[in-house]
């Protein structure tokens, strides 16, 4: 069975904690929680398209 992108996230965060500052830690966890946020937590990695981050970006106007 394929893990989800939040499965796939939630390992990198692991990974991200213990090789990784915790403000470098805290930074990706936020982003990946708000692109989840956005995308949905059951997608699928062969399901996620460009356009998914594109509107994701796109969504957070201050962002240069």
């Amino acid at each position: 069975m394929t893990e989800s992108v939040a499965a796939l996230a939630s390992k990198y965060l692991t990974w991200c904690a213990k090789n990784r500052s915790a403000r470098t830690a805290e930074w990706y966890a936020n982003h990946l929680k708000s692109f989840l946020s956005h995308v949905g937590d059951d997608i699928l990695p062969a399901d996620l398209k460009p356009f998914h981050v594109i509107e994701w970006a796109d969504s957070h106007a201050t962002w240069g």
